[in-house]
């Protein structure tokens, strides 16, 4: 029971990212949509570690956000698809970038 709501409070965190922070104004038009973001993506998803030098763009899809994980002073542009994937710190990533994360399974039959 306890597992069933947190994964309809996840889904509900997930809903709202994607709603309305995904969709506020890019950093140029003003530095607080960034601020609000990047608090969002920290302290409420929890994916990406705070620090005063993140900037976490409009339009970034980070899928369910359950496999994803973002070190201090990153940089991620707008309309950046992320699936899963574990991004160090002082990275940049331009726009329109997709990061897709492969299955275990797949890799040991690329790599065989």
């Amino acid at each position: 029971m306890i597992v069933r709501i947190k994964s309809v409070i996840w889904a509900i965190k997930i809903a709202l990212y994607y709603i309305i922070i995904s969709k506020l104004p890019h950093s140029r038009f003003g530095k607080i949509f960034n601020k609000i973001r990047c608090w969002y993506v920290c302290k409420v998803l929890k994916i990406m570690e705070p620090d005063d030098r993140n900037y976490f763009e409009n339009n970034v899809y980070i899928s369910k956000g359950k496999n994803i994980k973002i070190r201090k002073s990153c940089h991620i542009n707008e309309n950046v698809f992320i699936q899963g994937a574990i991004i160090g710190s002082y990275v940049i990533i331009a726009p329109n970038v997709a990061i897709l994360m492969v299955p275990i399974i797949m890799t040991e039959l690329i790599f065989l």
